[in-house]
């Protein structure tokens, strides 16, 4: 009987326990999924906060509409803190980033580099004095750079602010840069729902640009840019994204099959502007942190293909990237703990720049022309 009575005691007691375990473990559970909706939603409202007020700055500050190009720098603009604490962002008299004037001719004892590029040419999330172009003449004190890189800007844009701005500047130096994403993006009629020109070729090799005048964006775009931002830092996005990356690398080869041609055209223009103005053209082919270079059908491949059939100054930073330590590839792009700004991740970090352009300048003074002319200052 007692015997009995201790076994039903004993196993009251497990089934307490038990029920003790289990209501802890859903507890516990709950909790956890509890965190991870309340971390998922404040984080995508600073997010959205962030990218909204951003949009708001940008779209009054320094950045304005342009019917032929679809949007250019907003001119003698100021930023502060742009970027975070100490990385402002100036526009000066013509729109271009930086504190120096841009004047029509070149000064006395100066060497002039015109920089034509996207977000990673403007200098996205650094200082006005740490972009990669401003370095250019830290570096050597007889050049003077103008920075035309605009966020966004596909290559076809960087052609058409190139053209645009290069009858009214005298310059020695063209440096037109290229990224992958700028040549996908040359499909698109929109970036971030922002409207853009679309640049095609017809029979004969001819360039049309077609959707201009550029609609002007409605006030609307700026919340779906914000909500295409936080889309593409949503974490499950970023697995999604590395889950699919080898995919996507050969979607991106598929999209340059509409682009190729384009793309040659484009650089042929650019060299045919740039010689007119008696300038030397520099095609430098960028690197991002998603590269994807030895593929032969890769965008990398078709831009250094073509100039090499042109007979163009090529200068491969994707290839000199790759073949850094990796301890240094792990700091030359921004991360989210680095910059306060919501899209500048990705992009090159103040280091990132100090190599660029210590390694554009070294190939551009060895080569005979361009140090010819500096040798005349």
């Amino acid at each position: 009987m007692l015997a009995t009575l201790h076994s039903t005691e004993t196993m009251m007691r497990m089934t307490r326990l038990r029920r003790a375990c289990t209501y802890l473990f859903w507890m516990i559970i709950i909790t956890c999924i509890l965190f991870f909706v309340v971390e998922g939603v404040a984080s995508t409202a600073i997010t959205f906060y962030g990218v909204r007020r951003f949009l708001l700055v940008q779209d009054h500050k320094f950045m304005q509409y342009d019917p032929e190009i679809g949007w250019t720098g907003k001119p003698d603009a100021q930023v502060e803190n742009a970027f975070g604490p100490g990385k402002t962002v100036t526009r000066n008299n013509r729109g271009f980033r930086g504190k120096q004037h841009t004047e029509e001719h070149i000064p006395e004892g100066k060497l002039r580099i015109i920089c034509s590029g996207d977000s990673y040419t403007f200098g996205m999330g650094v200082d006005d004095s740490e972009t990669w172009c401003h370095l250019l003449g830290e570096i050597d004190q007889r050049i003077e750079s103008v920075n035309l890189g605009e966020e966004g800007y596909g290559t076809d844009q960087s052609f058409l602010r190139y053209r645009k701005e290069a009858a009214n500047i005298d310059h020695d130096v063209h440096i037109f840069t290229i990224l992958t994403p700028d040549i996908v993006r040359m499909r698109e009629s929109t970036f971030l729902q922002l409207p853009r020109p679309q640049v095609s070729q017809v029979e004969g090799g001819n360039l049309v640009v077609a959707n201009v005048p550029v609609p002007k964006p409605a006030f609307k775009h700026r919340t779906l840019i914000a909500l295409t931002s936080i889309q593409s830092k949503l974490r499950i996005t970023e697995l999604l994204g590395s889950l699919s990356r080898k995919k996507n690398k050969v979607h991106t080869i598929l999209d340059l099959e509409g682009t190729k041609d384009l793309l040659h055209v484009i650089m042929t223009e650019t060299k045919t502007l740039t010689d007119k103005g008696g300038s030397v053209l520099v095609v430098v082919y960028l690197p991002y942190d998603h590269e994807e270079n030895s593929h032969p059908y890769s965008p990398y491949a078709y831009a250094s293909k073509i100039a090499e059939e042109e007979h163009l100054f090529f200068i491969d930073l994707v290839s000199f990237y790759k073949g850094l330590a990796h301890q240094t590839k792990q700091s030359f792009f921004l991360t989210n703990a680095e910059t306060t700004h919501p899209t500048a991740p990705g992009h090159y970090s103040v280091m990132g720049n100090k190599i660029i352009a210590q390694q554009l300048y070294n190939q551009l003074s060895s080569t005979e022309e361009i140090a010819d002319r500096l040798n005349q200052l």
